[in-house]
């Protein structure tokens, strides 16, 4: 099956040129690449310290092909394509026979969840060959302190590539924690396996402040109820059985054919598929149609791949089930070409390809579509030439605009003060886009590089916040933020009328 192997590799590496495009919150991360790579730090915004990636080490490896390709968006794309092509090689690779082999890879062809991610410059394609590669190492024999490390450095490789994506591999990971014996040589294991996600921590603490993204600040501050968020979850699942019905399908039959199998490593991997719909479903989806499902898709069809208790007669009705899927998919993938436009919403879910594959589209290039943008190099100065109000398009717009251009994030994903103030109720809510009332003064104390808020309270607030994120001698004001005292002022500026936005009632 070597030969055919080879095929489907060469197959799916036309589809992805064919499919490629870069999504606006992957430009963000570029960005952010090209104001590390000329002297402005890992940073988003002007001489602010905001962290506005969860993928650390997806960021890493962008950056590391930017300075050797020389062009930030050719890089994104090959990055992009060669860890696609690296996973897709590991599920055919893995396929027990030619028939789970066409089974496996045409799951992967047909989903527009892989297809449409594998491309976005997103961190999906690490995300998948992650959690591949650690129930793959999981499935190693013999067990012992060496074995248990790697599983637990890949969890730490989940959680720096996006920190939801551990729910894929903990389970696996649990197990095996507890089936290493004696205690200390498990232990042992388990915190080398997690130095990397502990050293990580500590350099965010250090030049950021703060141990965790600002992006989860400006999300989990929405304050949305949990009976709201579940429904928009489910419609979230709804949405992709509608625009990519075989995604969903194949991961529910990897599921049951997993029943079949004695492998407890493989039964760990369904869990790990289960815990992260769960988890999709409770945070209330994502507005990018399929995104949260691409990994859990590349793992369901990697444990069809490898299934050894099933035989040729039970494979006929799973074909059957998965072709019919396929059959009703609106829009195979293999058929797109450069006029590929959807950009219908649905319960605030976009077909996000649609959107931007007519402007970010690899078909849709000329010479100058990708060009590299005129990027100055860092000269001291810390007071931005503009400010730009915005609240989606931070990608695209910081990039047309370049550094010196500050873009106040209404939805706060890049604005530390914005992400700890309420967000607005709207009643038809999109997930990711919680917006914030802009406070008196605080465009003034953007633009002058001061602190000029209105409010007294939200001032002072603002002050301890802006010496963490901007200040040089910061563990001070680290200490005195996440005091009590701090808590207390926090708790008076959702109070403050400057500061509070209309509430749900």
């Amino acid at each position: 099956m070597t030969r055919v192997r080879w095929v489907w590799l060469v197959l799916f590496a036309v589809v992805l040129l064919r499919t490629a495009w870069l999504g606006d919150d992957a430009l963000i991360t570029l960005r952010t690449v090209l104001n590390l790579t000329h002297g402005y730090g890992l940073t988003y915004n002007l001489h602010e310290r905001v962290q506005t990636f969860t993928h650390p080490l997806w960021l890493g490896l962008i950056t590391a092909a930017y300075l050797v390709v020389g062009n930030i968006f050719y890089a994104a794309f090959a990055v992009s394509v060669a860890t696609s092509l690296v996973v897709v090689g590991l599920v055919v690779r893995a396929a027990r026979s030619a028939t789970q082999l066409w089974m496996a890879a045409g799951v992967l062809l047909a989903s527009r969840a892989f297809v449409d991610y594998s491309t976005s410059g997103l961190e999906n394609p690490l995300t998948a060959l992650v959690a591949i590669g650690t129930l793959a190492w999981a499935m190693r024999v013999p067990r012992g302190r060496r074995w248990l490390t790697g599983i637990w450095l890949g969890v730490s490789a989940a959680y720096l590539t996006r920190p939801d994506a551990v729910l894929l591999v903990l389970p696996v990971a649990l197990w095996a924690t507890l089936h290493v014996r004696p205690r200390r040589t498990a232990a042992l294991a388990l915190a080398l396996g997690l130095l990397p996600v502990a050293l990580w921590t500590f350099f965010s603490l250090v030049y950021y402040g703060f141990a965790f993204p600002n992006t989860a600040y400006a999300k989990l501050a929405a304050d949305i109820h949990v009976t709201e968020r579940i429904w928009q979850g489910l419609f979230y699942l709804l949405d992709s059985l509608n625009r990519d019905p075989v995604t969903l399908v194949a991961i529910g039959v990897s599921l049951i054919v997993v029943t079949m199998e004695r492998s407890k490593e493989a039964w760990l991997g369904a869990a790990g598929i289960v815990a992260t719909l769960a988890y999709v479903v409770w945070i209330g989806g994502d507005f990018m149609s399929g995104r949260f499902l691409a990994a859990p898709l590349l793992m369901a069809a990697w444990l069809l791949a490898r299934a050894q208790r099933v035989t040729q007669a039970e494979w006929w009705p799973v074909l059957g089930v998965l072709a019919v899927a396929a059959a009703a998919s609106p829009q195979w993938p293999i058929r797109s070409d450069r006029t590929f436009d959807v950009s219908a919403m649905h319960s605030g879910i976009v077909d996000e390809r649609g959107v931007y594959f007519q402007k970010w589209g690899l078909l849709n290039a000329n010479r100058l579509a990708f060009a590299e943008p005129e990027w100055p190099r860092w000269d001291g100065r810390t007071t931005p030439e503009y400010v730009l109000d915005t609240c989606g398009l931070m990608g695209a717009d910081g990039l047309a605009w370049g550094p010196r251009t500050y873009m106040l994030d209404a939805c706060a994903l890049a604005d530390p003060l914005m992400a700890r103030l309420p967000a607005v109720w709207k009643e038809e809510w999109r997930p990711g886009h919680y917006r914030r009332m802009l406070p008196d003064g605080y465009r003034e104390s953007v633009q002058q590089d001061g602190n000029l808020l209105r409010d007294p309270q939200l001032a002072e607030y603002y002050g301890a916040l802006r010496t963490v994120v901007r200040g040089s001698s910061r563990w001070k004001s680290c200490r005195r933020f996440s005091s009590m005292g701090h808590r207390r002022t926090r708790r008076r500026v959702r109070r403050c009328p400057v500061s509070r936005p209309a509430r749900r009632p």
